[in-house]
């Protein structure tokens, strides 16, 4: 799981610790089981595929500025 980005990771985790099969999430999230398979095993999915899954885990997606690094 080391090669997941992180969001995706938070993610697994989640699912795992609620015991929710990947095809409980898929029906909760709106979206196929293959693409939750997918998302899990590293694809590229959309912001919109994401926040479906955080939502149906009870969780939520937070974006905050940060100072980016000087050269």
């Amino acid at each position: 799981m080391d090669h997941l980005d992180p969001v995706v990771r938070a993610i697994v985790i989640a699912r795992r610790e609620q015991k929710v099969t990947q095809a409980q999430l898929a029906e909760l999230a709106g979206v196929s089981r293959r693409a939750i398979v997918m998302i899990e095993a590293g694809s590229v999915c959309s912001l919109s595929t994401l926040r479906r899954m955080t939502t149906a885990l009870g969780m939520e997606i937070e974006a905050r500025t940060f100072a980016p690094p000087t050269l």
